[in-house]
């Protein structure tokens, strides 16, 4: 399995909950945001079912949610104030700058437009693993 930084990155609000909940540094709660990446996700991957996605990828991609975004939320249960939600929007420009610079995608709109066809490259990684050892 080929592991890249667009592999990594893609997983920012997973390596935040990280921070957050082992209090590694102080930052604010991730909660908020990853309530809004649910949102996104379950709109995207319902999308890409619908363009002809596999449901076993499909199965896989909820799967990663579980792990990455769902069970992260329930452990660190909803804050008492929204710094989170500031703070999850600037790392998300950062990461769209980010992922418009390595994928070479010069419009959002192509990026969003891209991202309802097909999963991310994390995803995809993990994707391609469970392919590859079944």
């Amino acid at each position: 399995m080929n592991v890249t930084a667009d592999c990594i990155f893609s997983n920012w609000i997973l390596i935040w909950s990280i921070i957050y909940y082992f209090e590694i540094i102080d930052v604010p709660s991730p909660f908020y945001s990853i309530i809004l990446a649910l949102i996104y996700n379950a709109y995207g991957s319902f999308s890409i079912l619908y363009n002809n996605g596999k449901l076993k990828d499909f199965i896989i991609f909820w799967g990663l949610v579980f792990i990455t975004k769902i069970y992260p939320a329930y452990l660190m249960g909803k804050p008492k104030n929204t710094n989170g939600l500031y703070f999850g929007i600037s790392l998300f420009i950062i990461y769209l700058l980010y992922a418009v610079y390595t994928i070479g995608v010069k419009d959002l709109k192509g990026m969003i437009r891209e991202n309802h066809t097909k999963y991310g490259p994390g995803t995809t990684c993990i994707i391609k693993f469970v392919e590859k050892i079944s």
